[in-house]
């Protein structure tokens, strides 16, 4: 807020100003009242990045960009940006990666659903400058159990021994006295 009384003219104004960094967008808004006037402007800034996977609003706005895929991991946050969080489709656009430079972009799971897990939450990329890169992270969707599991003369599994699934896909591991973390999951790769 700024307040102000011009001494000669014996006037006085007054403006009052804001700004909000959503996840889609910078909004901004500014009034005035003075002698004789009253105004108001409104301001918004990002960019809006269409890719393969759809159209992606960002806040930022930057030259060389990352376009971020992680399938069903909507609500996770992108680490090092404010507000910055994957949207209804698994898509979050990263800006200001430095050119010609290993970059590390990641996700914090932290918003997203209990039944999701992220294979992976860090990629690098060297982009060319102006690039926008695609980077895909790879998620499985399921319930987890804790189970405890024996062998069929009721003594526990080896603490330590792989379990895996009728296709051969590892489910988890046997921990202490034949306790085994497990779930039922879905794949989604990453590239």
């Amino acid at each position: 807020m700024t307040a102000g009384h011009e001494g000669a003219s014996r006037t006085n104004s007054t403006s009052v100003n804001g700004q909000y960094i959503g996840p889609k967008a910078i909004v901004g808004a500014t009034v005035s009242r003075g002698e004789g006037y009253d105004s108001l402007s409104l301001n918004a800034s990002g960019s809006v990045v269409a890719h393969p996977n759809g159209v992606t609003m960002t806040p930022y706005r930057g030259e060389t960009m990352a376009v971020i895929t992680a399938e069903g991991a909507e609500g996770a946050k992108v680490v090092g940006f404010p507000g910055l969080k994957l949207d209804g489709r698994g898509n979050a656009v990263v800006p200001y990666l430095r050119p010609y430079e290993l970059n590390e972009v990641a996700i914090d799971p932290l918003g997203t659903s209990l039944d999701v897990e992220l294979t992976e939450t860090s990629q690098q990329v060297a982009p060319r400058a102006g690039a926008v890169v695609a980077l895909k992270y790879g998620t499985s969707n399921g319930q987890a159990l804790l189970l405890n599991v024996t062998l069929s003369d009721g003594n526990p599994l080896p603490f330590g021994a792989s379990v895996v699934d009728d296709r051969g896909v590892s489910v988890g591991v046997v921990g202490q006295g034949g306790q085994l973390y497990a779930g039922s999951r879905t794949m989604r790769a990453g590239c």
